[in-house]
This record gives structure tokens, sequence and C-alpha cells, in this order.
């Protein structure tokens, strides 16, 4: 008995052993199995609709719903709509345009079209691209104009071969200048084939609304992540035909026909923003970039007014809609669920997202996660809580703490590993989208500012000193605070005691009030890594020294500047925050010269240097517009600045 009962301990033994390890490697199997997304509210966000299987959520319905309105899509007073009834340029595939005409005729509730009652907008390339093959093609006349604004040719030195693309860089660069049809004969066709054109795009961006209905590509199997606003690309060419027509009216002396150029290609730029799609809203921030890239202060025969300045000052206060963050959060939300919900790669969140730049070394360890599985439920609540966050406040959500480095877990848990995974998708998203809205609104507060000191120079004869001094020399108050009057601060203005110290007692009681008008709206803090600037923090500077625009406590008059005036810069920026009062932080034209020029985002601070925390520095010039150096043409940078602050640059550095 004794035997037969050890012969079924030792089975059971042997028996719990085999489970033990079979429930083990079960167990050890389901670290590296991806856990599919569940339908539920913490992780897909929307349960329905549901696509024709009754299991998956259809994302891109949800996105329709949540935005269209057939109401106001089917107005008359829908801008978009108004461009689709009067432009053939819809339904010609040879602008990438890439959406189905009539499908979007039918949501439009308009008639596909006769052509005979639609004008084409004649896009420039195009124009060129023809120009270039027609009788009238003179190259000499292409390579002079390369000479005279510095244009690289090595492109076609090299290979002895002058493409229609070279023509039209050249063309294009000399188009962005103030010119005239006697300077560029060839342009007048261009000119009188699209004027109605023209006025078709402006009587759309002054409708009361202006929306784009989605589709998605293919219209079979929609999906968040391939939708598109058809259409996107017609308006950023007719944007950029806006601003080469501003360039024409300065250059002939009409200033307000500038300005409602650049406020409609704003206008425009604007509604794309106001779109729920990605795509969208950067070809709305690509026409904002066109718009403020403008200079009406070139040319000494025709020298804009008070008013005129005021008019284009007083553009930026139009702004995006309160709808429009909401809409970007829900759809890029939808959009990385939808991804996780039917399989993915990094690059799908590499595209969703923008194309965030992401090194060789964060890709591979995506990769490397994906292939060892991910719970998805896990990844998609943290996502969620990010997304929930951005909802409230998008422009200074609290910063996440970025992951450390790879350890032992990540390789054997699948939520150590879902974690890490969903902390670098977070991280993306934020500089991505976050990021991207701070550098447009940068340019416009500088452009403002710039716009500000061309005024204050009308009512003062000069600009406004960088600083000004008491009788004994000392300092007392910044260019910051003279201007405020003219930023919509005379309130302020008026309780400041200029005779008395910035730090004064009376004075200190200013320090932190709070100023967008003077703020990076991506600065990060004081103290580096926190997120959004502290209350009474300034971002932008102005480069004092005996041949810049600003020479202490003198005014310069801008009859001193050279008559080709368009690279002197007034005013730059600075990642090192200081008190918006303060005279005595404004970099010196010798720093500049000695190299201490540039420091781009996520690196240490330097209190002395040009700096940004965007793709390149923006810089506000005398002509009354903002320009960015990008990091690929910084080398060197105090280079190029140097004949800019002495007024000796016969060639723009901000190409």
């Amino acid at each position: 008995m004794k035997t037969i009962k050890k012969i079924k301990l030792r089975y059971w033994l042997i028996g719990s052993l085999a489970l033990g390890v079979l429930m083990l490697m079960l167990a050890i199997r389901a670290q590296f199995v991806d856990v599919p997304l569940r339908v539920s509210p913490a992780t897909t966000y929307v349960t329905a609709p549901l696509k024709a299987d009754g299991k998956s959520v259809d994302f891109f319905a949800a996105l329709k719903q949540k935005y269209e309105d057939e109401a106001v899509i089917q107005s008359e007073e829908n801008g978009f709509r108004h461009l689709v009834l009067h432009l053939s340029n819809f339904k010609d595939e040879s602008i990438d345009f890439y959406g189905d005409y009539e499908t979007l005729c039918a949501e439009l509730n308009l008639e596909t079209g006769d052509e005979n009652s639609q004008v084409k907008f004649i896009s420039f390339k195009d124009f060129v691209g023809e120009f270039v093959r027609g009788e009238e093609y003179n190259e000499e006349f292409f390579l002079k104009l390369a000479d005279d604004f510095g244009f690289d040719k090595s492109g076609w030195e090299d290979d002895g071969k002058f493409e229609p693309a070279d023509a039209e860089r050249i063309l294009l660069k000399r188009c962005l200048k103030p010119w005239t049809v006697e300077d560029l004969p060839m342009m007048k066709k261009w000119l009188s084939a699209n004027e109605i054109a023209f006025e078709h795009a402006k009587t759309a961006a002054y409708k009361t609304f202006f929306f784009i209905p989605l589709q998605s590509e293919p219209l079979d199997n929609p999906t968040v992540e391939d939708s598109f606003e058809p259409g996107a690309v017609v308006l950023i060419l007719i944007g950029q035909g806006l601003i080469i027509r501003a360039n024409l009216r300065i250059g002939l002396g009409d200033i307000d026909g500038a300005i409602d150029d650049v406020e409609t290609c704003r206008r425009l730029g604007l509604h794309l923003e106001n779109m729920p799609n990605k795509g969208a809203k950067l070809a709305g921030q690509r026409l904002q970039e066109l718009s403020t890239a403008v200079g009406i202060n070139t040319s000494a025969q025709h020298i804009p007014s008070k008013q005129q300045l005021e008019r284009l000052k007083n553009g930026h206060k139009l702004s995006r809609s309160n709808h429009s963050f909401d809409w970007l959060v829900f759809q890029v939300r939808l959009a990385m669920l939808e991804c996780m919900h039917e399989g993915t790669s990094p690059q799908d969140f590499f595209w969703i997202l923008g194309g965030t730049a992401n090194d060789d070394k964060e890709s591979e360890e995506k990769r490397r996660m994906l292939e060892l599985g991910i719970n998805w439920n896990l990844v998609a609540r943290r996502v969620n809580e990010r997304f929930d966050v951005l909802a409230k406040d998008i422009f200074n959500p609290p910063q996440v703490p970025g992951p450390d480095d790879w350890t032992f877990w990540e390789t054997i848990s699948i939520r150590h590993r879902s974690e890490r995974f969903a902390t670098m998708l977070i991280k993306e998203i934020d500089l991505a989208y976050v990021r991207s809205f701070h550098e447009h609104n940068c340019s416009n507060q500088l452009q403002r500012i710039t716009l500000a000191m061309l005024i204050y120079e009308k009512d003062h004869g000069s600009l406004p000193p960088a600083f000004t001094v008491d009788a004994n020399g000392k300092r007392l108050h910044s260019w910051r605070v003279l201007l405020l009057p003219y930023l919509g601060q005379n309130e302020l203005y008026q309780k400041i005691r200029l005779d008395e110290p910035w730090d004064s007692a009376h004075n200190k009681k200013f320090w932190t009030h709070s100023l967008p008008i003077y703020q990076c709206p991506a600065d990060k803090g004081t103290n580096f890594g926190d997120v959004g600037p502290n209350p009474g923090e300034c971002h932008y500077t102005v480069i004092v020294g005996p041949d810049s625009a600003f020479r202490g406590s003198e005014g310069v008059e801008l009859s001193e500047f050279r008559k080709d005036p368009v690279d002197t810069i007034l005013v730059t920026e600075v990642t090192a925050g200081f008190c918006w009062m303060d005279p005595t932080k404004e970099i010196t034209q010798s720093a500049v010269e000695n190299g201490r020029t540039l420091i781009i985002a996520h690196t240490p601070y330097d209190l002395t240097g040009i700096s940004s925390n965007h793709r390149g520095v923006h810089f506000g010039l005398r002509d009354g517009s903002v320009q960015q150096i990008y990091p690929t043409s910084l080398d060197p940078l105090h280079e190029k600045l140097k004949p800019i602050l002495r007024g000796t640059s016969s060639k723009s550095a901000f190409e």
C-alpha cells in the first residue's frame, strides 16, 4: 500500500511540476505576444460606429461625425464651396489633388461643374514649366537672375544641364522680393491669367465659414491615418501666388493692394489650420509663414504710411477658432488608436505625428519592442490620458519625463515594455504638435513687435532706443516698455514710472505682469526642463552695437541705413527668459560677431547668444517681415549676421 501511495505521490509531483513548467512557459510566452486592443472608452476612446464586421471601430466615420456639419458645408457662406464652384483645379489630377471630385461635389451639394463657367488657377510651377519649354524662354536671362541674387548654380553647372526646376527656383526667389513687370516681363501673362482666380480666393477667404469635407484613400476602406482635406494643395499654390503678387504690388507702390494679398493668404492659412487633419494644418502653417515673410517697408520710393503699418499689424489679431485644437487632438488621437487597433509599425506612428524626427536608435528600439510584443490596451490607456491633458491645454501641458535607458525588465516584461513604448509616443506627440503651434505663434508675435517698432519710428522720427537712461547714464527702462502703447498695452504703460529705474520699489510691481506678446510660447521656463514661460519672462531682444539698428540710449533713424534695407535686423529671440522690464539683457553686437550666436532647441541656455526653441531662429527685419535661418544654413551664423548688422550686405542671408 505504501508503495502505491509513493507512486501516486511521485506521479502527482511530476504532474504538478509539468503543469507548473507549462504554466511558466505560457506566462513567459504571454510576455512576448501582442495583446490586441479591445473596444472600450478607456482604450479605443470611441466605441461606435462599427465597421461591417461588427467588431472593429470605424474611426474615420467617427471623425466625420464629430467634424462635419452638413448645413455648414453646403452653405453658400462656406468659402471652400465657393472655390470648388468657381475653380476647375479641384478636378485636375496634375496638381496632386488626389481626391474624388464627384464625391466632393456631392458632399458640398454642387453639380460636378461646367468647365465653361469655371476658371483655372495657373500655379507658378506650371506656368514656369510651360514658359521654359516655350519659344520666349531665354536661358541667359535666368542665369543673370541667378548671379544677381546669389543663387547656387552648382546643381546644374556640375552636370551641364539647366532644368526647368532650376528656372522655377530662380524665378520664385526673385518673385518673393519686390518686383515689376519691367523686371520680369514673362510674368505679365501669369498675372493676367490668374486675376479672376485671385478674386475668387479673396471672396472665399472672407466668407463666414470655411469647411472642407474629409476624404480618405482608398475610398472603399477609409482610415483616419490616410484622411485628408481635398484641396489643401490647391490652397497652398494659390497662397504662394498671392504672395508673389503682393511683392509685385510692393514694387509698384500699391501697399494697400499688397496688404490685401497678404491678409487673404493669412486668412486661407488660418482656415486650413482650423481643419481637423494634420496635413491641412501643416499647409495652413506654410501659408502663415509665407504671409509673415512679406516686407512692405522695403522701397525708399514707396514708404508705407503709419495707417498701413497698423493695418498689417492688426491682421495678427485674427486667430484660430476655439475648436481648432479640439479637432486636432481628436484627429491625432483617433489616428493613433486606429493604428493600435489594426496593427502597426513604427513608421505608421512616424507619419501620424507629421514626420517627427526619430533618430536611428529610437526607431530601432521601437521595432525591437514591437517584435517582442506590446500590450496595446496599456499603451492606449496611457496615450488617452495624455490626450485628455492636451485637450485641456495644448500649449503648456505638464512635461512627461523621457524613458530611462533600456533595462532587463523591458526585455522580459510586456508591461514594462508597453509603458516604455507609450512614454516614447507621448514625447513625440508633444514634440510634433505642441511645438508646431508654438513656432507659428512666435513668428506672428515677432512680426507684431517689428511693425510696432516701425510705427514708433513714424511717431518719434527714430526707432526706440534699446534703453533709456537718467542724467547719470544709468539705465532706466528697455525698449519693451516704450513699445507697450503700440502693442495694446497703454493702460500698463501709464502705470509705469518712466523717471524711476525699472527695479524701483514701484516698478517692481510689474515685473511679473503677464505679457504673452513678449514670450515665446515654446519656452520651457527659466529652469531648463520646465514647461511654459514664467510670468513676466521675456524671450525677445535687440542687438546693441555701433553698427546695429540699436545703439544704446540713442534712437536710430531708419534713413541712416542703406537704400536696400531688407536684411537689417530689428529684433530676434533667445531661449533664456529674463524679466521683460530688464534693460540690461540685450545681446551685444560684439557677442554676435564673435560667434556667440546660436543655440537650437533642447540645448542648455546661453544668456549672451541668439537662440531658439524652434527649428531655426526668427529675425524681425526692418522691411517689416519675419525670416528664419535654419540649422542647415547656420555655419558660420556670425559671418552671415556681421554684414547685415553693419549694413553692408548686398545679398540676403535669409534664403
